[in-house]
């Protein structure tokens, strides 16, 4: 699941850089909002359960959220909520054994929100909260990955986690209906 932070991260970090750019921005929040496709990302190995694939996903992420600067001009903290839509899992080896919105996965795509805060124009803080995949696995039931909170510092030249939730990460048993389905 670290994969999908950093990508998150990566993204995010190029958008401020092209929004810090305009100064006429300079104290007043600023709105934005982009989606873009991830496809054939990397989920889950279910050689822990002795199943020969790994769950790969494609999903549309989506973002939206607030810049906010202060007097000189400077990010601060960026607050702002993501969500996934068009979300498909499926089996590494055949991937005609999917789940998929709409298809046999059921809920709406759920959201989660964001803190980064901001220090001299360094990024210091990553909080994130919510539920990052929700779904109905046929035969299984509601499964919850990647829920609750997370929060990362800055510490030296990398992200530390701080604080994580008991369930955030979730124990890997809670994959094992995912990987039966998908096999």
């Amino acid at each position: 699941m670290r994969f999908r932070f950093t990508a998150r991260w990566v993204l995010a970090l190029c958008t401020t850089g092209l929004l810090a750019g305009t100064g006429a921005w300079a104290d007043k929040p600023e709105s934005y909002a982009y989606s873009f496709d991830n496809e054939q990302l990397p989920m889950f190995d279910c050689s822990y359960f002795g199943m020969d694939f790994w769950i790969l996903a494609d999903w549309t992420y989506n973002e939206f959220g607030r810049i906010h600067y202060d007097k000189d001009a400077n990010i601060v903290k960026i607050n702002g909520f993501f969500f996934n839509t068009n979300r498909r899992a499926y089996n590494s080896s055949d991937p005609s054994k999917a789940i998929e919105d709409g298809v046999n996965m059921v809920g709406a795509p759920e959201h989660q929100h964001f803190v980064l805060r901001f220090d001299e124009g360094l990024q210091v803080y990553y909080k994130e909260s919510g539920i990052n995949f929700k779904a109905v696995v046929p035969g299984y039931g509601s499964i919850v990955l990647n829920a609750g909170t997370a929060v990362y510092e800055w510490v030296g030249d990398g992200w530390v986690p701080t604080k994580f939730t008991p369930n955030r990460e979730g124990p890997v048993e809670d994959w094992y209906p995912m990987c039966a389905v998908l096999q």
